[in-house]
């Protein structure tokens, strides 16, 4: 009977220190993510400035960029439905 109480108290005490081990990579985690969100926010915003400042739409517009991103745009949706038609997927 003892052997099965000190298996049982072995075996939260294992339980206890994989959770206490886990908590710390999990705040890690967040933290590493919420940084990596900040990041790419601040990209973002200064990739946007940056390519309104030197005119990027008005350039694309002259060079047909934003057509040929357009007719892209159109052709990845016909063959997105067309994948999901043919496989019979509802959502």
């Amino acid at each position: 009977m003892e052997n099965i109480g000190v298996s049982i108290v072995n075996a939260l005490n294992d339980a206890v220190k994989l959770i206490l081990t886990f908590i710390p990579r999990l705040v890690g985690f967040l933290i590493i993510l919420i940084v990596g969100l900040i990041v790419a926010a601040l990209v973002s915003r200064a990739l946007t400035f940056l390519l309104r400042k030197v005119g990027f739409d008005r350039l694309s517009e002259r060079i047909g960029l934003t057509r040929f991103s357009n007719a892209w745009a159109y052709a990845w949706t016909r063959l997105a439905f067309w994948v999901r038609w043919s496989t019979g997927s509802s959502c």
